[in-house]
């Protein structure tokens, strides 16, 4: 348990930290072209309890495309580790990352240089699960929204979990060094596939003006989504589900739960998850239910049981203004 609230500890500081304007390079858009630049550098925790770039430490820069069907990129590290393997990594908040995504694995020379390129089908960036992408909830230094980029050390991420998995650190003189580098800056990628798509949910009932919208990914491994809703009954707490509608949704019917949370003091309520489904959201099949494409509801936790749907009270529900369809691609 002390090692989890350290590690805790160490990434909400690390999701605070600003680099120095003067060690940052030149961030961002190359001119008017389709490629930005990101630096990367090491950081540690001092025994003031304040993270900083390591003088003298190793890092990075990343050059990589703004937008397309693949987030295209190269990065070059230095003064790394020798001999080492390292992930260079798109990590979501919160910790542990879940549904972060490894971009590229690399082995660092005997002088501790390494180059790691590729092309990835990351959709955009950051993911709508990433508490980045929002003002509300960025964890960001200066409270900018984006996409977090990490060069780790291989055994410390799960690529195929999608997690970060342990938290390196070593005692130096300073303070603790992390053998990674961090980000100095958020990104931005914008994927012109197009497989971000939006849903709206309303109580269509009892006229409380309660309604929510789902961001969620077309196609993927993984149903990666964000949930925000209004107008909710604080304390409540609510599931996100997906219904599978044969007829009678009053029927003890099972559910696929996607996430859960108490609803805020002021009725709001934000869920952010990355899904193995294990199969596609598609029409139900049922004639009868009027929906083309797969049903999404909120509902209050306490009307699911071991076998679905409980109860029938839809006063208290959120239901879709239309069927989505989401291609699970390892299925």
């Amino acid at each position: 348990m002390r090692k989890l609230i350290a590690i805790a500890v160490a990434i909400a500081f690390v999701s605070v930290l600003g680099v120095p304007a003067v060690l940052a390079g030149n961030n961002g858009q190359a001119g008017k072209s389709n490629t930005a630049h990101l630096y990367l550098y090491q950081k540690y925790l001092a025994l003031d309890g304040k993270w900083a770039v390591y003088p003298g430490g190793a890092w990075g820069k990343m050059t990589y495309s703004m937008s397309g069907t693949d987030l295209n990129f190269v990065m070059n590290g230095h003064d790394l580790a020798p001999e080492t393997d390292y992930t260079l990594i798109y990590y979501p908040d919160p910790w542990p990352g879940n549904g972060l995504m490894c971009l590229g694995t690399g082995t660092t020379d005997a002088d501790g240089d390494v180059t790691i390129e590729g092309m990835t089908d990351t959709g955009d960036l950051p993911a709508p699960y990433d508490m980045n992408a929002y003002a509300s909830t960025t964890t960001y230094y200066d409270g900018s929204t984006g996409a977090k980029i990490w060069l780790v050390l291989s055994s410390d991420v799960d690529c195929g979990a999608r997690m970060m998995t342990a938290w390196t650190t070593t005692a130096v003189p300073e303070g603790n060094l992390v053998p990674y580098l961090f980000d100095s800056a958020l990104i931005k990628f914008d994927d012109t596939d197009y497989n971000v798509a939006m849903l709206n949910l309303a109580d269509k009932y009892s006229g409380s003006g309660a309604s929510g919208k789902l961001t969620y990914n077309l196609a993927g491994p993984t149903f990666d989504f964000a949930f925000d809703a209004q107008g909710l009954v604080p304390g409540n707490v609510y599931t996100l589900v997906y219904f599978k509608d044969f007829g009678d949704p009053w029927n003890y019917y099972p559910v696929t739960k996607l996430a859960s949370g108490a609803a805020c003091s002021d009725g709001t309520l934000h869920l952010a998850v990355s899904v193995d489904l294990g199969m596609d959201l598609v029409d139900s099949g049922c004639p009868t239910d009027g929906v083309d494409g797969a049903k999404i509801w909120l509902v209050t936790s306490s009307d699911i049981g071991v076998s679905g749907i409980l109860s029938w009270p839809p006063s208290l529900w959120l239901w879709e203004d239309h069927g989505i369809f989401y291609d699970d691609t390892d299925v």
